[in-house]
């Protein structure tokens, strides 16, 4: 122990509990104490002491050595590792942070580049040179912001082919004489321009998705026409159809066309209305002017076909001094006369006719009759010319 700490115990009689443990000791031993008067820890060393050559215990040896110094340097030497680690662990830290630094400047410069791209500024410069995957990372950023610019222009110039591919197609339904009008598989509109709109005497602005039926109630004929090809739609078909407009009839030529979906079914039925009414006016002026044209050559066939009513009434007017008292004969000159004269009479009229809108009117007519009506004009002529006429009729 230190000089200051030097207690005299001689002649004491020790009896403390440490003092005990060590006289009974029979091996070294240590042991860790506290000086109650300083407070200071010690290392009690206890060393037994015999007789030489013999098992008589003569005594024991205590040794008390101060461990302050020890904590002391225990201490100052901890201190010394905190500090060279707090040192250590600042430079780790600064270490770290610039690489990491090194590493999240260019990562930050890719992160704002990609929030730039994001918002739609894609003209930028990418530059990092570090050597590593950020650099890779860069380089195909890159790569896909380029990539991306020419897709952006092929979908630019695509979009302004479609809008200019609209607008032409507006300004063509707009500006075309002919009506179009389309309608989808359940008849509802799906397009129709002004020139239909005035074909069929509806409103300009007509709602898409209205019915057709509906809207073609006083065109009849076209709706039948156009119902009829949505419910079996076999292809382009042309139909004329009248509709009613006052007193004049308006001939439109209609014409659907379907148009087929990707699945094979009808997507939309799409129909061209053609206003024909002057082309059919001029149709029948064309076919008046014709029929004035070929008065002259009628002319010729006139006088051949009044020459053979007159013919067979003078044969009958010849016939008729001798043949009066025959019987019969009187009844077929009442029957063949006035019925030549009527054909004259409709001759003259039907030339007469041929300088107006022809109105034609079918009857049917009894073959037998007709027959019998060719033979009474000409059987006068038959001897004379060497004919022999015989008349053979089925009963139907």
């Amino acid at each position: 122990v230190e000089a200051r700490n030097v207690h005299l115990v001689v002649g004491k009689h020790l009896e403390d509990e440490s003092s005990r443990s060590a006289i009974a000791a029979s091996q070294p031993m240590s042991q860790k104490e506290t000086i109650e008067s300083s407070k200071k820890p010690v290392l009690d060393a206890i060393f037994p002491v015999s007789v030489p050559g013999s098992d008589l215990r003569w005594g024991t040896v205590r040794v008390l050595l101060s461990l302050e110094p020890m904590y002391q340097q225990i201490r100052l030497t901890q201190w010394i590792i905190v500090a060279i680690g707090g040192v250590g662990l600042l430079l780790g830290i600064i270490v770290a942070s610039l690489v990491a630094r090194r590493m999240t400047r260019p990562l930050g410069y890719l992160t704002e580049i990609t929030l730039e791209a994001a918002q739609g500024r894609l003209h930028q410069e990418i530059e990092v040179h570090t050597g590593d995957e950020v650099e890779v990372l860069a380089s195909n950023f890159s790569i896909m912001i380029r990539e991306i610019l020419q897709q952006r222009k092929q979908l630019e110039l695509q979009l302004k082919e479609i809008q200019h591919l609209q607008r032409y197609t507006e300004n063509l339904l707009i500006t075309m004489s002919d009506g179009l009008l389309s309608v989808d598989h359940t008849g509802r509109v799906a397009t129709i321009n002004p020139a239909a709109c005035r074909l069929l005497g509806v409103k300009q602005s007509v709602e898409k998705g209205g019915s057709v039926f509906e809207l073609l109630e006083d065109a009849l004929s076209l709706r039948n026409f156009i119902e009829e090809n949505l419910r079996d739609p076999v292809g382009t078909v042309q139909h004329e159809i009248m509709v009613e407009r006052g007193s004049e009839t308006q001939v439109i030529l209609a014409s659907c066309s379907p148009l087929w979906g990707k699945d094979g079914t009808l997507d939309e039925l799409i129909t061209n209305l053609h206003d024909i009414t002057e082309f059919k006016k001029l149709e029948a002026r064309n076919r008046q002017a014709e029929r004035l044209a070929a008065l002259g050559t009628l002319a010729a066939g006139m006088a051949h076909e009044i020459r053979n009513p007159l013919s067979a009434i003078k044969t009958f007017v010849q016939l008729l001094p001798r043949k009066v008292e025959k019987p019969g004969f009187l009844e077929k000159f009442n029957r063949t006369v006035p019925r030549e004269l009527e054909r004259i009479n409709r001759l003259v009229s039907d030339l007469l006719e041929l300088s107006r809108e022809p109105k034609y009117h079918l009857t049917w007519v009894d073959v037998r009759s007709l027959i019998e009506q060719c033979v009474e004009l000409f059987e006068g002529d038959f001897p004379e010319n060497g004919i022999v006429f015989n008349r053979r009729f089925d009963p139907s």
